[in-house]
């Protein structure tokens, strides 16, 4: 049994070197490797937080310009309704315009023609009154030449009547 303790058992000096030798270990890894560890651990830190930093600027510049563009295509509608309602203005004003010049020509179209009607009227009425005298005077010109008797005078009233109504 003695084999047995000696495997199972603790041995003071062992143990202590063991201590010792972790201690010393634990020591010089904290020394030399714990400070280039913990520097590497804070760059990558500052790293990932500059990143976010500019990924938050980022997104701040991309709503500051989606709100400039939204104000921008705001404005670019009203501008188009502006210019639409002006549009339509203009187009409401010229057709009233052409409506008004279009019924002044027609006014003047009917001036014209009454006008011109009014003159044949009158030349036609002037005609009339000259191929009246001359078949008066033809007429005055043949009961000169005849002695008037009752049918004489009827068959020249009826001629002149004959004559009045080949000119209408």
């Amino acid at each position: 049994m003695g084999q047995f303790e000696a495997l199972v058992g603790v041995d003071f000096w062992t143990a202590l070197f063991v201590l010792l030798n972790t201690l010393l270990v634990y020591f010089v890894a904290k020394k030399y490797l714990t400070g280039p560890i913990m520097k590497i651990i804070a760059q990558r830190q500052k790293e990932i937080e500059d990143t976010y930093g500019e990924a938050e600027a980022a997104k701040t510049d991309a709503e500051a310009m989606q709100a400039e563009y939204r104000k921008r295509l705001s404005d670019a509608k009203s501008e188009a309704n502006e210019i639409v309602k002006a549009a339509n203005a203009t187009a409401a004003q010229q057709a009233g315009q052409l409506m008004d010049e279009a019924q002044r020509e027609a006014a003047a179209l009917k001036r014209r023609a009454e006008q011109d009607i009014e003159t044949e009227r009158k030349k036609a009425a002037l005609e009339l009154k000259g191929d009246i005298s001359e078949l008066a005077l033809t007429l005055a010109g043949k009961v000169v030449e005849k002695e008037l008797d009752p049918s004489t005078q009827q068959d020249l009233i009826d001629g002149f009547l004959d004559d009045l109504g080949d000119l209408s």
